[in-house]
């Protein structure tokens, strides 16, 4: 097993995902891998209460957000080989606790979206309400369902925030205050108020033909979904006899302090924490573009300031997902790591903008990728990376 930068290797150990159209991991790759168009905006076809298993009663308390989020770390968790062992919400004597592993991660918007549509069906709240409406929403169910007994750190950085929810993951185990971490995201479909917000600070476009990078991008397309990963120590993960899928070598977070809605320009942030890699040769790139004019451009320009001729490969995956909020930076490592575990590349991104000044056209590369480096920002100035290898 390979050594992390920085002290002890962590390693992916299990994957999720709830995304509309999509029943499996495999099925998402083969369409991002070919940078299809996205299926389609609706939410979620299951309604995810089979997570509940013999307490289907518990789907009363429990909002959108917090059943997708559910699902994900269920089908993460069984990837994983991890303890078939739950507990159920109301109890107060739980049958499993693991007090070594945590939970990291959040939601965007989960909690307000929950809070709009109960208020909108009745003015009567329910004693639960606030489980389902409080910003740790997520990480309380998951963490009481899965028994998960270590540090439970509830995020909200906007899009950046599964990116961000990773690195901190990560370095909790480096540091060994966790063994294992449940890293989940998740958003449903925004609506109501939500919705009229986004189209106001014209983050969101109301057109079928925008896609990241394309010359016809105009915002982003906001859909329902919801992404877990595993990240094990290998202590941990040698213990139990459980099999790797690939490694997490190092993750940073840093703040731009520039603007509420905006990027910096300069791009200067994200240029400091790409270049903090750069000791490793990168393969792989997977971009953050979300579709929104502003951060595309900023993004692209310095990834191509930082390598200049030798540009990795690059990705973008909200092109085929479209952007799952909170969860879009789990869904990037989810995809990263099927790539890294194949050893396959996606095609490179077609018809794209020629003002960006990237290659329109490129060939897949002869050999398999080793390296890939995870992009992601947030409204609010947050920008993160992630670094993954190929085992």
């Amino acid at each position: 097993m390979s050594s992390g930068l920085g002290g002890a290797s962590i390693y992916l150990t299990g994957r999720g995902i709830k995304l509309s159209g999509y029943s499996s991991i495999d099925a998402l790759w083969t369409s991002v891998q070919a940078d299809l168009e996205p299926l389609s905006n609706e939410p979620v076809d299951s309604d995810c209460v089979w997570v509940l298993g013999d307490h289907q009663a518990e789907g009363r308390l429990l909002s959108r957000h917090q059943l997708l989020g559910l699902a994900s770390v269920e089908m993460a968790w069984a990837e994983a080989g991890l303890s078939p062992d739950r507990n159920s919400l109301r109890s107060r004597h739980p049958v499993v606790r693991h007090p070594r592993v945590g939970f990291v991660g959040g939601s965007s918007l989960g909690g307000l979206s929950a809070f709009q549509e109960d208020t909108a069906l009745s003015h009567k709240v329910s004693p639960f309400s606030l489980f389902k409406w409080r910003g740790n929403a997520l990480a309380s169910a998951v963490s009481i369902r899965f028994g998960l007994g270590g540090n439970q750190i509830a995020l909200n950085s906007a899009s950046a925030t599964g990116s961000q929810a990773i690195a901190l993951a990560g370095h909790l185990i480096r540091s060994g205050m966790l063994d294992a971490a449940v890293v989940v995201g998740a958003d449903c479909l925004p609506m109501g108020h939500i919705l009229c917000a986004m189209n106001r600070n014209h983050s969101r476009s109301n057109q079928s033909n925008s896609r990241p990078l394309s010359p016809t991008r105009s915002g982003m397309h906001p859909v329902e979904g919801s992404a877990c990963i595993i990240l094990e120590s290998e202590r941990h993960l040698n213990m139990r006899k459980g099999e790797p899928i690939c490694e997490w070598l190092d993750g940073r977070s840093e703040s731009e302090t520039f603007h509420p809605f905006a990027p910096n320009p300069s791009g200067s942030v994200m240029h400091q924490l790409i270049s903090h890699f750069l000791p490793m040769s990168i393969d792989w790139v997977s971009l953050h573009s979300t579709g929104t004019l502003a951060f595309d451009s900023v993004e692209v320009n310095t990834v191509s300031s930082v390598f200049g001729e030798c540009l990795p490969w690059l990705s973008a995956f909200k092109r085929t997902i479209g952007h799952t909020l909170s969860a879009a930076g789990v869904f990037d490592a989810v995809l990263l790591s099927k790539g890294l575990e194949q050893g396959d590349w996606p095609i490179w991104p077609q018809n794209m903008d020629p003002l960006l000044n990237l290659p329109l056209v490129r060939k897949i590369p002869s050999f398999q990728p080793t390296t890939a480096l995870q992009l992601g920002q947030g409204m609010g100035g947050l920008v993160t990376c992630n670094l993954w290898l190929r085992l």
